[in-house]
């Protein structure tokens, strides 16, 4: 019983792990890093960086994103905050 409960907490931490291994943490990420990442990627990849206060704290922290995953969150923003002003729904073309 030992033996399978240990072996079970491997094969789950080594699933764990291969798991997030196509995502790159841009926060984690130098500003030399982001240049010479951005100078490999079609623009819809840039890397943009702010330092920004989220809510609950003070403290300014630096967030990172592609313009991709931006225009996506201002026009979830947009919709939520649509949504819950006029009880409608919001469309939205991207172009």
């Amino acid at each position: 019983m030992k033996k399978f409960t240990v072996l079970a907490l491997i094969c789950l931490s080594l699933i764990a792990c291969a798991g997030n291994s196509n995502r790159v943490n841009f926060n984690s990420m130098t500003d030399l890093e982001i240049i010479s990442y951005n100078r490999t990627v079609e623009r819809s990849d840039l890397v943009y960086c702010d330092y920004q206060v989220r809510a609950g704290t003070h403290i300014k922290k630096r967030y990172c994103a592609t313009l991709a995953q931006i225009k996506s969150d201002a026009i979830a923003n947009a919709a939520q905050i649509y949504t819950g002003s006029s009880g409608g729904s919001l469309l939205i073309e991207v172009q």
